[in-house]
């Protein structure tokens, strides 16, 4: 993740964007998923200076509810602030728990994150991270809860971040979805507020195998972009992302 900014939060690693592991292992076995997005957004921070990245993973989930992965994407740290980075590659690995409460319709997913920078060239920062995720989730509606208990890289004792989302299939294979996240840093003392929130809009189909999925991301972090403030970009922008899924 950069370092000493706001795009810090997202930037690297950093907490992946509130996953619903449990949703992507749902069927007992081996999975895998292989695809690309126009730019990798962490929480509404571009994690590969607004550029194509590549990105793919494997899971295995067991009859118990019980899941294990790994998901790893190309990022692009070298113009983010003073000194930069030569940070190319993102691996997270996790670990988790899911299932049904009763036949109330709800379901629950819990699980550890570690997201890890493995050629991070920056000795000031470590972005390497920690993170506990859990999220309930009921007919199209999910709530999402992240904490990390140690931010070195922002020079922030610990994060929270919370994501509210909404999704929706239609007969015709067509998925639409919204979804809003806030993230809440304990900062050092006399350092500036980190705080900020980001939000997405997008339309997803299916078609020869493949998934699509276009979409719009944004988020409220005062002063702009790309500067020295905030390094990585922020602004608003449409992404396309298309995967493939193995199963």
């Amino acid at each position: 993740m950069n370092k000493s900014s706001i795009s810090s939060l997202v930037a690297g690693a950093a907490l992946a964007a509130t996953m619903t592991m449990s949703a992507s292992v749902a069927q007992a076995g081996w999975s895998a998923n292989v695809g690309f997005v126009t730019d990798y957004r962490f929480r509404g921070v571009s994690q590969n200076d607004e550029s194509i990245a590549l990105q793919g993973g494997f899971d295995y989930a067991w009859d118990n509810g019980f899941y294990v992965g790994v998901w790893a994407s190309s990022i692009d740290f070298q113009d983010a602030g003073a000194g930069g980075d030569n940070s190319s590659l993102e691996v997270d690995l996790y670990g988790g728990y899911g299932g049904d409460i009763g036949d109330t319709g709800i379901s629950y997913d819990v699980g550890l994150l570690r997201y890890i920078y493995p050629n991070q060239t920056n000795a000031a920062s470590d972005y390497d991270t920690t993170e506990i995720y859990g999220s309930l989730s009921y007919s199209y509606f999910t709530a999402s809860l992240a904490h990390s208990s140690s931010l070195d890289f922002l020079a922030a004792d610990d994060g929270t971040y919370v994501n509210l989302a909404a999704d929706y299939e239609f007969d015709n294979g067509i998925g639409i979805g919204a979804s809003v996240g806030s993230w809440s840093i304990d900062e050092k003392p006399g350092q500036a507020s980190l705080d900020y929130d980001d939000w997405k809009v997008y339309v997803a189909k299916s078609f020869g195998g493949f998934d699509f999925e276009l979409s719009y991301v944004d988020t409220d972090i005062s002063g702009g972009c790309g500067n020295s403030v905030a390094p990585f970009q922020c602004d608003g922008t449409a992404i396309l992302a298309v995967s493939k899924s193995f199963e």
